[in-house]
């Protein structure tokens, strides 16, 4: 079992555009949004593998229902400690004209000492 801790994930929207034109409105051709955050991007991968994992963290709001949506999805397993407040959203616009790519990474949940104790307590019991 690979268990992967994220404490901040996010969900990305990757944007395309023909070109990034500043101080005026942009018209994208497509859109997609993933689950993210270096340990659910590993855990991912792990069960795309076809070997188990679960993934541990803090969500929190709609953005983090999408997390766990799409992790579901996967048949990804994940136990993530619920917290107030919004999943961060991290925004890339990939420019097609250029190649060049524009991000934009938003902050993420405030936790506290409780919520961290409570993740340390699912984490240390999935440790042999």
């Amino acid at each position: 079992m690979i268990i992967t801790l994220t404490l901040n994930p996010a969900v990305d929207q990757t944007i395309w555009v023909d070109r990034l034109r500043p101080v005026t409105a942009n018209r994208y051709q497509d859109s997609e949004l993933d689950p993210a955050g270096k340990g659910v991007n590993v855990s991912r991968m792990v069960q795309r593998l076809g070997e188990p994992t679960v993934a541990l963290g803090f969500l929190a709001g709609e953005i983090g229902l999408l997390v766990r949506k799409a992790l579901d999805d996967e048949g990804v397993e994940h136990r993530f400690v619920q917290v107030p407040g919004q999943t961060r959203i991290n925004v890339v616009v990939l420019e097609l004209a250029t190649g060049d790519q524009t991000g934009f990474f938003g902050p993420g949940p405030a936790v506290n000492r409780a919520q961290l104790a409570g993740l340390e307590e699912e984490l240390l019991s999935r440790l042999e």
